[in-house]
């Protein structure tokens, strides 16, 4: 065989192996479509949950760590914290940091990540739309559309003057976002309202 030929077929293994991740990717995709447009999304264990396991880029991670600034001291709350990286970024700064985390294994996940850095927060297996919000400084979510309008009622509610939500991606419908860059959203409340 001439290398020619040894480069073509070199060529085409690659594209068919391209081809056959492609496809397992594309299949992966219309999964999650259906569940996005019945709203169905269950965890590795089988339990329904509000929102699929989608984990933040380094990129996007950055952002919302330079959008909220300062953490040294402040009581902080990631919702949905899937595999512990925002609770990770935000505890190494200094934070107190409670991670809200149905998923059981991406919960074990979240706390190895803190345990091999020696880092001290908490992993909470509960639903954030039961937990008490009023105590953080600091919340961040990367939610999806259908989670946000529910979620802004209940930080209309509970959230403290002054404290800030930074949201990846989806924005609140109707509360308009102090500052914005990269597809980050960071809200700061500023009064006492209940009305959305």
């Amino acid at each position: 065989m001439s290398r020619e030929d040894e480069r073509l077929k070199a060529a085409l293994k690659r594209y068919k192996e391209a081809k056959l991740h492609y496809n397992e990717l594309a299949e992966k995709h219309k999964v999650l479509a259906r569940q996005v447009m019945l709203g169905e999304y269950y965890s590795v264990s089988g339990l329904r949950i509000d929102m699929p396991f989608v984990p933040s880029t380094a990129n996007k991670v950055e952002t919302m760590m330079e959008l909220i600034g300062t953490l040294r001291g402040k009581k902080a709350a990631d919702l949905g914290c899937g595999d512990g990286k925002i609770v990770f970024e935000m505890a190494k700064r200094g934070a107190t940091v409670d991670g809200y985390e149905l998923e059981p294994r991406l919960a074990g996940q979240a706390r190895g990540r803190l345990s091999e850095a020696s880092l001290s927060a908490r992993v909470i297996e509960q639903n954030f739309f039961t937990a008490d919000l009023s105590k953080y400084d600091v919340i961040t979510i990367y939610g999806i559309t259908s989670v946000m309008k529910r979620l802004e009622i209940k930080l209309r509610q509970e959230m403290k003057l002054g404290s800030v939500l930074v949201s990846n991606t989806f924005t609140l419908p109707n509360w308009r976002p102090e500052r914005t860059k990269n597809d980050v959203y960071l809200y700061r409340k500023v009064e006492n309202t209940e009305e959305v």
